[in-house]
């Protein structure tokens, strides 16, 4: 693949008002139906980014698609496409990318996601790009982290929750990576821990890495601290899905504190957060600061905006819009982004948090 000159995520600035045509639409989803975790609680999870992304050249032509369900969001979204939507920006949950995937297929369409990241997605690989790297590359990247930490030869208890698409797959895939000795706690389709697997907290863990969203991850951390399970020698290691919403969580700082080191794999360096444009404007506009999900869905509105910008004088369609997609470096507000022809997941660089500065910072 080769890559052409930087650009940057600001638009030209002599473009205050941009118009496209009805076949080059901007489609978005502001939030998520799905009622998994925490962030799926509020309204328009997306929102406050997309808008200040918009605003930023008075974008036209663009629509927030809102849904109740699965049945729903296809429906309006197949009929987006079906009237000329081009790129659909938005889709939270790797469930929703895999629905919408065979409808964008279709219709020639492309998504841009600032989250999805199942394995699975690869099977509409040029008609989604994800801000995300894949769940393998996290995988990878954690437990060499811990492998050189010289914790590989400690016995670790990893908590997951089987029913869950995302939760499930990670544990997989962090299984077959990590060479240390695993001791695997399941939790039911109710975040509760079955009866069967609770002999396992008899024993001390070196780190707990739990692979499940916030909301779950909460509900086990406090039964852990309720059975006195936790203590100041162990390190907690969270989902990467932590990176993008952690407000439930931070109800839960002082069980939280409790371990020595709580980390979490996220996708910019918390330190440079605060002195960007957009955390100020955000933080100024709503009165609290942005969290990572606003970040990745203000990079992926610009990124949609960028690529419409520069085929304005073109007709538009989804060989162009690829086309930008994967010749173009990407400076986002959340980092370098660049993607390519072979998979749908972003390259970008992944460090390693501290959990209890990140809860700090939204307070």
């Amino acid at each position: 693949m080769s890559f052409i000159k930087n650009i940057s995520l600001s638009l030209i600035t002599f473009i205050s008002v941009v118009k496209v045509s009805a076949s080059s639409a901007l489609c978005l989803t502001p939030n998520s139906h799905v009622k998994m975790f925490a962030s799926s609680f509020r309204s328009g999870i997306l929102e406050r980014a997309q808008n200040i992304a918009l605003d930023k050249t008075n974008f036209k032509n663009s629509e927030s698609i809102h849904a109740e369900n699965d049945l729903d969001l296809i429906n309006k979204i197949t009929h987006s496409f079906e009237s000329g939507c081009k790129i659909l920006v938005g889709l939270y949950t790797s469930k929703e990318c895999l629905l919408i995937g065979p409808i964008a297929k279709k219709n020639n369409a492309i998504i841009i996601s600032p989250t999805c990241g199942h394995p699975d997605i690869e099977q509409f690989n040029g008609n989604i790009f994800t801000l995300v790297p894949s769940l393998e590359t996290y995988m990878n990247f954690v437990s060499k982290a811990l492998s050189d930490e010289d914790k590989k030869d400690k016995d670790m208890l990893v908590i997951f929750q089987p029913s869950d698409l995302f939760s499930n797959k990670s544990y997989l895939l962090f299984k077959s990576k990590y060479m240390g000795n695993i001791k695997s706690l399941r939790l039911n389709s109710d975040g509760d821990f079955y009866k069967e697997d609770l002999n396992l907290l008899a024993q001390k863990y070196t780190t707990i890495h739990i692979l499940t969203y916030p909301i779950v991850a909460a509900k086990a951390l406090t039964e852990l601290n309720n059975k006195k399970f936790i203590s100041k020698d162990m390190t907690l290691i969270g989902s990467s899905s932590w990176a993008f919403d952690t407000t439930v969580l931070s109800k839960y700082i002082d069980i939280v504190k409790i371990f020595n080191r709580s980390l979490v794999p996220t996708l910019m360096k918390q330190e440079t957060l605060t002195s960007s444009d957009f955390y100020k404007e955000y933080s100024k506009k709503y009165n609290e600061p942005p969290l990572g999900i606003h970040f990745m869905g203000f990079d992926a509105v610009n990124i949609s905006k960028e690529c419409l910008v520069k085929t304005i004088n073109k007709k538009i369609d989804h060989t162009l819009i690829k086309k930008c997609l994967i010749e173009n470096k990407f400076n986002g507000v959340s980092g370098k982004l660049n993607f390519n022809n072979k998979t749908p997941f972003v390259s970008r660089e992944i460090y390693l948090t501290n959990l209890t500065k990140m809860l700090q910072m939204q307070d």
